[in-house]
């Protein structure tokens, strides 16, 4: 009986290590040797072994590089160096190390869901999921079905389960943008799901069990809603253990000039365009505007800027033309 023997990379035992592969074939004395047929069967073996395993660790490598690439492109940041920016990302890091549910509030365009993101990737949950669901984005008739699922024949058209935010968020993040927008009813059985940890899927009979965070955001005064019986106060309490505020653009003007070149390169970048920058008197038309829209409506006028200049550089006439459109 024939006994083969093969190592990898990292050779044989510990004290005989070699950096290349190796095949060791033993057989009993008393066996015929091998025939020249055999010798070349096992030449060809070897060799075929040697090749996928280049292979193997070639893919292996890419994975990573990959994995790496992806890492860098898709992480969040939180640009400025402004005051403002400065607390609220020392804020956002204590926050995010922590299982605690966060309340983010914020004008529209400000960054909500950045910042949201940035607590996930920097979280104990970052290998999970980051589900997200803009509560003023669904009519009011779907929105209960879209958090918690439902079973086939649950209702007219449910032909197939369908899993909920909650439960595709088990595991991870779920990210519920403009919850001031939610109906009142929703909103009780959001709060059971919440301190519970439990979903019921329409017209299911049992519940499921989730291990989610929760990061709610708005850019309504959430306490007013309270007041005036538009939001659930037991829910605003259970969301508000952790409050962030992001401030407006124009809170934090010394932060543009930061942000403009970041959307500019990012633009440039994914579109295949060469290097662009502001021109000084471009920069200070940009801190001149009041920017209703905050970062979102700075990064429109900074892709028109780029599709519209004549040169590789960023005049002030065009940021003074974009911006007059913008308003």
């Amino acid at each position: 009986m024939r006994e083969i023997r093969t190592s990898g990379l990292e050779g044989g035992g510990a004290g005989n290590r070699s950096p290349y592969p190796y095949l060791v074939v033993l057989r009993p004395a008393e066996q015929q040797d091998f025939a020249a047929d055999d010798r070349v069967l096992l030449q060809a073996i070897c060799q075929l072994w040697v090749r996928g395993l280049a292979k193997t660790h070639q893919l292996q490598t890419l994975r990573q590089e990959n994995a790496q690439l992806r890492e860098k492109v898709g992480s969040s940041v939180m640009l400025g160096a402004s005051a403002a920016m400065k607390k609220l990302q020392e804020q956002t890091r204590k926050a995010a190390a922590t299982q605690a549910t966060i309340l983010i509030n914020g004008e529209t365009g400000s960054g909500k869901e950045l910042l949201a993101q940035f607590v996930h990737d920097h979280s104990p949950r970052a290998a999970g999921p980051l589900v997200k669901m803009n509560c003023a984005a669904i009519p009011d008739s779907l929105i209960e079905s879209e958090l918690f699922g439902y079973v086939k024949g649950a209702f007219s058209g449910a032909t197939r389960d369908h899993n909920g935010k909650f439960a595709q968020a088990n595991g991870g993040t779920l990210f519920l943008d403009e919850i001031g927008e939610m109906p009142l009813l929703v909103q009780s059985k959001v709060l059971r799901a919440i301190e519970n940890r439990e979903v019921q899927p329409l017209g299911a009979e049992a519940t499921l069990t989730v291990d989610i965070r929760i990061i709610a955001a708005t850019n309504r005064d959430l306490r007013e809603a309270v007041r005036e019986r538009q939001f659930r106060e037991d829910l605003y309490f259970r969301l508000d253990v952790q409050n962030l505020r992001v401030p407006p653009l124009r809170e934090r003007l010394e932060d543009l000039d930061e942000l403009a070149a970041h959307f500019l390169k990012r633009f440039c970048a994914e579109n295949g365009l060469a290097d662009m920058a502001f021109v000084p008197a471009a920069l200070e038309a940009l801190r001149s505007h009041s920017w209703p829209g905050n970062v979102r409506e700075l990064w429109n006028v900074v892709q028109r800027c780029a599709l519209n200049a004549a040169e590789r550089t960023v005049t002030q006439a065009d940021v003074e033309q974009q911006v007059r459109r913008q308003t």
